[in-house]
């Protein structure tokens, strides 16, 4: 995967769909200073912005492969875009606070 040119053009294409997300997993463990091997992206995202976020990663090419209320798992054909996960959540208050809660 491409992470560079991926996270550029979806980040990019969620803000102006105005996709409510968070960067999460093995890379964002990497942004934070915390190295490890991943292969592909993990996303939280808003469950209103579920539909959105579908049209969006069609608009790339991503075929949805697993789709269910709290989870849905994207590939692309070109290895280069590779696979983008997402779990879905229903409100930022109470994610915030869980974070606040395991700091």
């Amino acid at each position: 995967m491409d992470f560079e040119r991926v996270l550029k053009a979806m980040l990019s294409e969620f803000d102006r769909l105005q996709i409510r997300y968070a960067a999460i997993g093995g890379f964002a463990m990497g942004i934070l200073g915390v190295p490890r091997a991943t292969m592909d992206l993990d996303f939280l995202v808003h469950r209103d912005d579920i539909d959105k976020l579908h049209s969006a990663m069609a608009s790339f090419g991503y075929q949805r492969l697993v789709h269910t209320e709290n989870v849905s798992q994207y590939r692309h054909s070109d290895s280069l875009w590779g696979s983008i996960g997402f779990a879905a959540v229903g409100s930022w208050e109470k994610l915030r606070a869980q974070y606040r809660l395991a700091k």
